[in-house]
């Protein structure tokens, strides 16, 4: 009797034989657990995004993802390569800009038609503007028609004519030639033209020119002197407006032809 009065009494403090008391343990157990769980996930959300957010928000990945550009390779001496300019000048300055000038209807300054046949001078090219005789010499022997050839530096809207006047016996008219190939500018830098002399060998001396003239100005010049058959042109000056590039004296000996 006494026993079953202690136990009717309840459980001894300390005991944890009492089935709530196990329960009640337990869950806090478990709550203590998955709390511990809770803090580790949140660590692992917080690390990744810690990781793989700065690349995401500019696009990029890091290295182990393989989107980054690649790092410039290393030059000589350990510096780092700068990247290759972009086209079109050098050190990746942009190129000037397009002109804006509208195109003109002959490829000449302010529209005005180009004369047939001649040509311009090409920007940035300078010319000295000068000319000489080569294949022949001063003093020397000539026939009725004599193949002379040269050298020049002119413009293409620059022709050559040459000019010869006989000084002995002494005759006032100058006659003219254009240098073969010429007429209309754009002169090769060497050439091979034909003069004309005298009908007679009978040691008359003659004094040669080579002129340098616009090609407008010859023509002008031309069409106003010419004979009519056109293969000379007569005249008792030189034109103010051409250049004497070169001057020789010959003697015509012969009446052979070219």
């Amino acid at each position: 009797m006494s026993t079953v009065d202690s136990w009717s009494g309840g459980p001894r403090s300390g005991t944890g034989d009492h089935p709530s008391s196990t329960l009640s343990g337990w869950s806090s157990y478990r709550r203590r657990a998955m709390l511990r769980v809770s803090v580790l996930l949140a660590a692992v959300v917080v690390t990744v995004a810690a990781y793989w957010l700065p690349g995401a928000l500019d696009g990029r990945a890091d290295s182990t993802g393989g989107d980054r550009p690649a790092t410039p390779p290393a030059a000589a001496g350990g510096a780092t390569a700068s990247p290759a300019p972009p086209a079109g000048s050098p050190s990746g300055v942009p190129s000037a800009p397009p002109s804006t000038t509208a195109a003109t209807p002959s490829g000449q300054p302010g529209g005005q038609p180009t004369v047939p046949g001649t040509t311009a001078t090409p920007p940035g090219r300078s010319y000295a503007n000068t000319a000489a005789f080569t294949g022949i010499s001063d003093g020397a022997a000539v026939d009725h028609c004599e193949r002379v050839s040269g050298r020049s530096s002119v413009a293409p809207t620059k022709t050559l004519l040459t000019a010869h006047r006989r000084t002995s016996p002494s005759d006032g008219t100058y006659y003219f030639f254009y240098v073969d190939g010429a007429q209309n500018g754009n002169t090769p830098s060497t050439w091979t033209t034909r003069i004309w002399f005298g009908s007679s060998a009978d040691g008359h001396l003659y004094t040669v020119y080579l002129l340098i003239m616009d090609v407008e100005e010859a023509r002008r010049f031309w069409g106003g002197n010419k004979v009519a058959n056109g293969s000379y042109a007569d005249a008792a000056a030189i034109p103010p407006s051409a250049v004497v590039a070169d001057e020789l004296r010959v003697e015509q000996r012969g009446l052979a032809d070219c």
